[in-house]
């Protein structure tokens, strides 16, 4: 199936011998003798820089490095895809020409001693910046898995809604926020992204194989609204969601890296985590104890150690949406993102037991 959109061409550097050779007379002092930025670290463009197609100031502008050319060199070239400040600040004769040559204005191609890293001036003041979502919430990864009954009619319901698109080059159908989706409410509606980046992608369906599959979002909020989305559309005889992995870790926007599903989900262990299991084996526990008083005491003291107990980086637990709704597993989602919050602020011990605590003495 073939794309919904053209594809743009990378802005690439059009005399790149010549403005290689300036770009060392001019800024040698500043060339490290090794490579350092890596894809994920944002950067600034330095001053007296213009945009290599149309000749334009460009100085200040920011953005994250998407990929690395010739990273052995001296002086490799870099993809940089722009925030959504810069994006703003583009002037639309700009925009306008870019569309006319069938560039990628969202990027652009810069060699590395023509940008700084956009942490350093964060790092001096002292200041902390936390990843958030184009919808503005908290950038916290999550995969919401699916047992999959039938494949081919997945296929149907995805090409039917415009609001989904199929990826070839990473074999994936991503969910974008368009059409269908339009009407989901987030912090920060359709409306507040700006129009050059619409329609930003919500997910991604990835295929495990025939029976399984699982939709990977850069919240939990999204993690959430994406179950009562697609319920809409699929029936439960095609596909049920089952389990949520979710990466218990909010990020500082100038760690360096974003960080991505793949990372994480697929190359560091998973805990599996169900309440319903565990309060079997508190039941089990207690069974010996036929004081009805005694017993409580014993429950509370075994539930109390539970919830100081340090939150697994990575866990996967059973959604039990069909038998009990969303609110549960928001609950349990918000939860988790309260004590991510406070561990990003400082508060490394912070756990349930705390946020138990809290909610008590309100």
């Amino acid at each position: 199936m073939t794309k919904k959109k053209k594809t743009k061409k990378n802005r690439k550097l059009r005399k790149k011998n010549d403005r290689r050779n300036v770009s060392r007379m001019l800024m040698k002092e500043d060339t490290q003798s090794k490579f350092q930025y890596q894809p994920g670290h944002f950067v600034k463009v330095k001053k007296d820089v213009n945009d290599p197609d149309y000749g334009i100031d460009i100085e200040g502008w920011k953005g994250e490095i998407y990929e690395i050319e010739n990273e052995n060199s001296d002086d490799p070239l870099l993809g940089i895809e722009w925030d959504a400040e810069t994006l703003r600040k583009i002037p639309v004769p700009i925009i306008k020409v870019c569309e006319k040559d069938n560039l990628d204005y969202a990027k652009m191609s810069l060699f590395a001693s023509e940008v700084e890293s956009a942490m350093l001036e964060n790092e001096k003041a002292g200041n902390k910046v936390l990843i958030t979502t184009m919808t503005q919430e908290p950038y916290m990864l999550a995969r919401i898995h699916y047992d999959l009954f039938d494949g081919l009619k997945i296929q149907d319901v995805f090409s039917s809604l415009n609001c989904m698109a199929y990826d070839r080059i990473k074999d994936r159908w991503v969910w974008l926020y368009e059409a269908e989706a339009m009407k989901i409410k987030f912090k920060a509606s359709y409306h507040d992204i700006p129009k050059e980046r619409r329609p930003i992608i919500l997910g991604s369906f990835h295929s495990v194989h025939e029976e399984q599959m699982y939709l990977d979002v850069n919240s939990f909020e999204r993690a959430e609204k994406a179950i009562l989305f697609f319920d809409r559309y699929l029936k439960r005889t095609v596909a049920k969601v089952s389990d949520i992995t979710v990466l218990n870790k909010i990020f500082d926007r100038y760690d360096g890296n974003l960080p991505k599903h793949s990372d994480y989900f697929d190359q560091r262990p998973t805990i599996a985590n169900d309440p319903e299991k565990l309060m079997k084996r508190l039941k089990d526990e207690m069974a010996s104890i036929e004081n009805p008083l005694e017993k409580l005491h014993a429950s509370l003291a075994v539930m109390e150690t539970e919830n100081r107990k340090t939150l697994p980086e990575i866990e996967r637990f059973p959604t039990h949406f069909y038998t009990d709704g969303i609110k549960g597993l928001r609950g349990s989602l918000a939860a988790r993102e309260t004590i991510a919050m406070e561990h990003w602020k400082g508060n490394k011990d912070y756990s349930f037991h705390d946020l138990f605590e809290k909610i008590v003495n309100i």
